[in-house]
């Protein structure tokens, strides 16, 4: 492994694409952003895309040692090795083959994985997740993704689309899901879902100094959960409760001992993580099965790009340097 090249790392999400170089040590430069600007079209993001590589593959720091290869990182269902996207539900995306945007324009390996599975390298590499053969990462923030790491390397399951449990259904015909079910945990403990709520609750005539933001958004509803806002508290406790629900679920299923929490959801720290904790012991208490750890990210919004350099630098998502 070289580790002096660079990886051209994206992260695709559905307001910024965020781009990086990233060396085969883990340490990032020359980051750049561009706006993705779904709302122009599949060929506009596609051109965006390519600029954003562009810029990074031709800049100084690029040129010192080499780049290796480009890593990109997809918010929905992604055939990795073919480039090919099912489904981005947030992109507005649906069968589409997004390494024919590439072809004759790079000619560097490009590597394409869903961006949760690329967090999930990211903080195995050099995260919370380090020093763990197996763990599940939750990303929680306008949806729920996760990535499954078993025994140091991803598993993505035999269709290659495993660890979705943003789309376990944990509300039988309840609201309607991007995916197109009902009822996923994305519908329930997403900062989408926690905002809906809320404005449920304000619709409904509810006391809470919710009510005063014009443009409310989850951090609002954690900062007045922590300054004793009734129903601020109960819709944070409602997030936990399905939260701690989907992960003794997987617990039941892996036996697995650590969850990453990671996404905007998480920077709320111990105001979410503790309930989480709280409830996710009081569910399993009576289990044969060991309560898994649960804590925090730490490598915030560099985990995709992380995860993406590490790909390029360990094509078959293996851990072990």
């Amino acid at each position: 492994m070289n580790l002096d090249k660079y990886a051209v790392c994206i992260d695709l999400g559905g307001t910024a694409i965020k781009g990086a170089l990233v060396d085969g040590r883990g340490k990032i430069y020359f980051r750049q952003q561009l706006p993705t600007q779904k709302e122009k079209g599949l060929e506009h993001v596609a051109k965006q895309l390519l600029l954003l590589v562009e810029k990074l593959e031709t800049s100084v720091t690029a040129k010192k040692n080499g780049i290796l290869g480009i890593g990109i990182g997809i918010p929905g269902w992604v055939r990795s090795r073919e480039g090919y996207v099912e489904l981005a539900p947030n992109l507005g995306w649906k069968n589409i083959n997004l390494r024919t945007f590439f072809e004759d324009k790079i000619t560097l390996p490009i590597y394409f994985e869903n961006d949760a599975n690329l967090a999930a390298l990211g903080e195995a590499w050099a995260g919370a997740g380090s020093g763990f053969s197996d763990f599940l990462f939750m990303t929680i923030g306008t949806g729920v993704g996760s990535g499954l790491i078993v025994q140091k390397k991803l598993y993505t399951g035999y269709s290659g689309f495993g660890s979705e449990i943003g789309h376990l259904q944990m509300v039988p015909k309840g609201v309607k899901c991007g995916c197109g079910n009902y009822g996923c945990l994305e519908t329930v403990a997403s900062a989408t879902a926690l905002v809906r709520r809320a404005k449920e609750e304000i619709a409904k005539g509810a006391k809470t100094a919710l009510a005063k933001f014009p443009e409310l958004e989850a951090k609002d509803i954690f900062t007045c959960a922590l300054q004793n806002d009734l129903i601020a508290q109960k819709l944070v406790a409602e997030v936990a409760d399905y939260l701690s629900a989907a992960i003794m679920n997987v617990a039941l299923l892996l036996d697995i001992p650590l969850i990453v929490l990671g996404g905007g959801v998480s920077a709320a720290g111990d105001i979410l993580l503790q309930p989480v904790r709280k409830m996710l012991e009081e569910k399993m208490h009576m289990l044969p099965q060991k309560i898994p750890q649960v804590m925090i990210a730490k490598l915030g919004n560099d985990a995709g790009l992380l995860g993406a350099a590490r790909l390029v630098f360990n094509p078959e998502r293996e851990m072990e340097r």
